[in-house]
């Protein structure tokens, strides 16, 4: 969600452990709410630091400058066309999307974790959808 690698693996960390608890449906669901509130604290705190400082553009850890094939160039332009139109959304909208298509979760489920009735968020997630491909066309990807 924030695309801060510190904050996964706190959660990795935490999920990890899950299995030592009595109710884990109860942990999960709490632990998805505290990883959440920490995500948005997170991009709160970003974007309060880029008020007072420009961010240099920097390659993600690992990534070189050498050129990669075509296929690899495509993958990469749709991972970030994805992420900028992700970015453009209120917070509320992209952990709902998150939430749905990444990690695959119910409606229900999402609602334990958001503490949103079920149909708010899929009306949320099927509002965002042709918001999100549109934003995808106007970055030059196809559906």
């Amino acid at each position: 969600m924030t695309g801060d690698r510190a904050l996964a693996d706190v959660f990795l960390q935490a999920f990890r452990d899950l299995d030592t608890l009595r109710d884990v449906a109860q942990a999960r669901a709490w632990l998805f709410g505290v990883a959440h509130h920490r995500c948005l604290d997170a991009l709160k705190a970003r974007r309060r630091a880029a008020l007072h400082f420009q961010e240099s553009p920097e390659l993600p850890e690992g990534e070189s400058r050498a050129p990669t094939p075509p296929e690899d160039i495509d993958q990469r332009r749709r991972e970030h066309a994805l992420e900028a139109c992700l970015g453009e959304l209120s917070a509320e909208v992209r952990a709902a999307l998150i939430l749905r298509f990444h990690d695959q979760m119910t409606y229900e489920a999402m609602a334990e974790i958001l503490r949103e009735k079920p149909a708010t968020l899929q009306a949320r997630v099927a509002r965002a959808m042709p918001v999100l491909r549109r934003c995808l066309e106007s970055k030059g990807m196809e559906p």
